[in-house]
């Protein structure tokens, strides 16, 4: 990857990328439109404003939610002191910190709306010669001038970043416009030679297709250009969509696909820094959508299978060592001599089944509803070579899903899971066990199970609990022990956590998992017990 600090040019290339979006290119079997440079860049930026103001507008209604502002905390933001009218005048008290919601994005998109309409779709940017360029299509070439970080120094002169302007020379940066819609337009992007994403800017939807291979081509012609180190995998290939549908005023949908298998993969299998991974294609693997009218908001992730591959040393790896020999004259340096980590050797594969939830969000009533929560329809496993060292079943009697239900009451959350949910860990490490350092793994961890399982008659639900407070300390600063932490309430169902070699531990309803006692415990379940919840 590139090693400096990401220049204006890389932020607009991302933000060119993340707030127009690409399509296949066209809005359908129309013929092409006619389109004058003042045209295209108007209909351009006029898409692009009428989406950000919405969509900031969208998520702007989902304020006040506790559940919301759990997940987008508020950020204390000093609002900086205006001039003085009257300089006789106290300044006004204006530097205090303000809670600021995350979910106020006004600022940021406004911003985004001013880089875009003056660094790329600018009628100054417009290249008549170009490649391409013809009555049907216009092109934006990015420019120095307009594109390019400035500064200006203590006599007042302006210039332009130097390494900036040389790679925007070197290797042209041009958007292409089109349209076969009045009000809508369609947007070719080549970086060089590459063409990493076609771009649709439509009134009703904006869409982004991007080719990973164009990607990294891209990525390493500008990078070329301007002198810096980049890195990137041996393989990358596949293709993704990013759809954002407009379906009323403040109502958008947003969805993420994987069009072609993504596959990534570095350096050889018998590689110590060996690393492969696969997506396999999926339609809707992470969908949004948020109804500003109704303060609601529906999500679903809809993972396929991941496969990933790579050397045991990039996962557990060990750490050089380093021995310093001291001169008695304390002024004097130490010598010191460094100690190559030596390499863990072997292969780790990993399986996840898959990854599916859909989410239902009610602002209004600080309701969150989870369905369909799973891991696949079959176990996740991580390999060493053919020996299994972990495997993970989710409800693999409960139909492998699970829903979920919370809310967020004044008097504390609680969380109902229907019909419930087990968990089942299994563990084998002893075909790595020869690689390990001596007490690197921990005895309980070398073979056996771990399981949780919280059920009752058809539903469980957990509720938040509060922690006793410390008693205060005597005149002469002697002080209770402090009371154990509670984690939580089970109101309704059975909570069960046991282990190979461990004391299980059963929590009924009505009462609380708190922390154990301090002793010699063989398992870390045996940090936890069952309590009183008052």
């Amino acid at each position: 990857m590139m090693k400096r600090k990401p220049s204006l040019l890389a932020a607009s290339l991302a933000a060119a990328l993340a707030a127009a979006g690409c399509s296949a290119g066209t809005t359908g079997d129309g013929e092409l439109l006619p389109i004058s440079a003042q045209s295209a860049a108007l209909t351009a930026n006029s898409v692009i404003a009428l989406h950000l103001d919405d969509l900031a507008a969208a998520l702007k209604t989902m304020e006040g939610s506790k559940l919301v502002e759990r997940v987008f905390p508020r950020s204390q933001i000093a609002t900086p002191c205006p001039p003085p009218v009257d300089p006789s005048l106290p300044p006004p008290n204006c530097d205090v910190a303000a809670p600021t919601s995350a979910l106020d994005t006004t600022d940021d998109m406004d911003a985004m709306k001013k880089a875009l309409a003056e660094q790329v779709f600018s009628e100054a940017n417009v290249e008549a010669g170009a490649p391409g360029a013809d009555a049907t299509h216009v092109v934006f070439r990015l420019r120095p001038q307009t594109s390019c970080p400035k500064s200006v120094d203590e006599n007042g002169t302006e210039s332009i970043d130097a390494e900036c302007a040389k790679t925007l020379t070197d290797v042209p940066v041009r958007f292409t416009v089109s349209s076969r819609t009045v009000g809508d337009v369609d947007v070719s992007l080549a970086v060089g030679a590459a063409h990493p994403a076609e771009i649709g800017l439509h009134s009703g939807a904006v869409t982004v297709d991007v080719a990973l291979a164009e990607a990294k081509a891209a990525l390493k012609s500008l990078a070329d250009a301007g002198d810096e180190s980049y890195e990137a995998p041996d393989l990358l290939e596949g293709r993704f969509r990013l759809a954002v549908t407009r379906n009323a005023a403040k109502d958008y949908s947003a969805a993420f696909s994987i069009v072609e298998a993504v596959r990534l993969a570095d350096k050889a299998e018998t590689d110590p820094e060996h690393v492969a991974l696969t997506l396999a294609p999926a339609n809707d693997v992470l969908s949004l959508r948020v109804k500003g009218g109704e303060r609601t908001a529906l999500a679903a992730l809809n993972l396929g299978a991941v496969d990933l591959t790579a050397a045991l040393d990039q996962f557990w790896s060990r750490n050089s060592t380093e021995n310093c020999v001291y001169p008695e004259d304390p002024s004097l340096p130490p010598e010191c001599t460094t100690t190559p980590a030596q390499k863990r050797t072997g292969t780790i594969r990993a399986h996840l089944a898959g990854l599916e939830v859909t989410g239902d969000m009610n602002a209004a009533s600080d309701a969150l509803t989870l369905t369909g929560l799973g891991l696949g329809d079959e176990t996740s496993w991580v390999k060493f070579g053919t020996q299994t060292l972990f495997a993970l079943d989710l409800n693999s009697a409960l139909g492998r899903h699970f829903d979920l239900s919370m809310t967020d009451a004044e008097a504390g959350g609680s969380v109902t899971l229907t019909p419930g949910v087990t968990l089942h860990l299994s563990h084998d490490l002893r075909s790595i066990a020869n690689q390990a350092d001596e007490g690197e793994i921990p005895d309980w961890m070398m073979q056996g199970t771990v399981d949780l399982s919280l059920t009752g008659a058809g539903s469980a639900t957990l509720a938040e609990v509060k922690s006793p407070e410390a008693a205060p300390c005597d005149d002469v600063g002697n002080c209770p022990e402090p009371a154990p932490a509670r984690f939580a309430k089970v109101s309704l169902g059975t909570l069960v956590l046991s282990a190979s070699g461990a004391t299980p531990v059963t929590v009924g309803s009505g009462q609380c998992l708190v922390e154990a006692p301090e002793g010699d415990h063989d398992h870390p379940i045996e940090s936890f017990a069952a309590g009183a919840c008052e």
